[in-house]
């Protein structure tokens, strides 16, 4: 990930990680409850963190992402 995502004014999330496909813990779960700005395609959706609803789901994608990371760490070959 980049190193500040305060900067970032957009995100845009495929469908397969939004619908939680590649990861157990489901980092991008929130941004389910959210309306993209547009959609790209059929399964690119493009995020407005100008929000405070989007940005908080951000956080938890960072905040899920980095626990995901560092458990593969410690463990590698579990997942």
């Amino acid at each position: 990930m980049p190193t500040n995502p305060e900067d970032w004014k957009y995100l845009v999330i495929s469908a397969n990680y939004l619908q939680g496909l590649y990861s157990g813990k489901d980092p991008y779960r929130d941004f389910r409850s959210l309306t993209p700005l547009k959609r790209v395609g059929y399964s690119m959706f493009l995020y407005d963190l100008q929000s405070p609803e989007a940005r908080q789901a951000l956080e938890t994608v960072i905040q899920v992402s980095t626990e995901m990371r560092n458990a593969d760490e410690a463990e590698p070959g579990l997942r």
